[in-house]
């Protein structure tokens, strides 16, 4: 089992872990508000910012109006409604991509310094 006492490593491990629960938990609030669902397409780069303008908010709409969600169940809802379930989902997103770039930026750091060995073998 690899042990390090390399504070840098530990703090990063500690931030990183404190990131995911707190990922985990505003993921429970989405799924209580039923927002998960609303951004209908996953685009990693362009989907960082989130729509700009009435004409793109009601392109987006449109794109939701399309799937079962809004026919079975939110099929009354409103543009600014869905505004909101829009933007608690794209939290959730930025929060994961954030939660990616505080893994992997130090990883490669770390292991690119030696910090972390790449394979650790066992005596």
């Amino acid at each position: 089992m690899p042990q390090t006492r390399n504070r840098a490593v530990m703090n990063w491990l500690f931030t990183f872990a404190f990131i995911v629960a707190f990922l985990v938990v505003f993921g429970g609030f989405v799924r209580l508000t039923r927002s998960g669902l609303s951004i209908t397409e996953w685009n990693p780069i362009s989907g960082t910012v989130p729509p700009i303008g009435e004409q793109a908010w009601q392109v987006e709409f449109t794109k939701y109006q399309q799937t079962p969600e809004f026919k079975q169940i939110n099929s009354n809802m409103t543009l600014e409604e869905y505004q909101y379930i829009f933007y608690i989902e794209w939290i959730h997103r930025f929060i994961a991509r954030f939660a990616g770039l505080v893994y992997a930026i130090p990883v490669f750091y770390f292991l690119f310094k030696k910090t972390i060995p790449f394979k650790e073998w066992s005596s």
